[in-house]
């Protein structure tokens, strides 16, 4: 007997969460490979000085922590780093705009950073 109701968007729910946690961001695939690359893009932008690739590395970073609670937590700190050391203006802006993001989709992982948010 199949399930059905509420039980099977409980279930349905469950296994799309476990996908984005374990599945979409791994090493094994295409996005896992590339988290490094953006991460070394996102913690050295003395040397790579381009506002483009500052502007799209860190909003990349964004979207990756969009999609796993894990990805989130471990480069919060980042995020708000490039948030506050940022010199570009686009970049400030689209982090403001992915931080209310990530505030919608992981309220209790960003609850701590909200003095850091507001203080500037």
């Amino acid at each position: 007997m199949g399930l059905v109701g509420a039980v099977a968007d409980d279930t349905e729910a469950e296994y799309i969460r476990y996908v984005c946690e374990t599945e979409i961001i791994n090493s094994d695939n295409l996005l896992g490979t590339i988290k490094p690359m953006i991460w070394t893009l996102c913690t050295n932008p003395d040397k790579y000085k381009s506002t483009e690739l500052q502007a799209a590395s860190s909003l990349t970073l964004a979207k990756y922590m969009m999609v796993s609670s894990k990805v989130c937590e471990e480069n919060l700190q980042l995020l708000f780093t490039i948030l506050e050391r940022s010199n570009e203006d686009v970049v400030r802006a689209n982090l403001v705009i992915a931080l209310g993001d990530l505030y919608f989709r992981f309220p209790n992982e960003l609850e701590p950073w909200t003095p850091r948010f507001y203080a500037r």
